[in-house]
């Protein structure tokens, strides 16, 4: 019972853990995609050469 008690605890350490880590991860993809679509906005709005 006292090993059940304790892998009980670990797992739902390591899970609040591992959500955490994923969530914050989460939140620099967005900012990293969100850099990328605004430096390639710019881009597609630059005229082209000779026009």
């Amino acid at each position: 019972m006292i090993v059940t008690v304790i892998w009980a605890n670990y797992t739902e350490s390591f899970l609040k853990r591992l959500g955490e880590v994923f969530k914050e991860k989460g939140r620099q993809d967005v900012d990293s995609l969100m850099s990328c679509q605004k430096k390639c906005g710019k881009l597609l709005r630059k005229p082209l050469p000779g026009n």
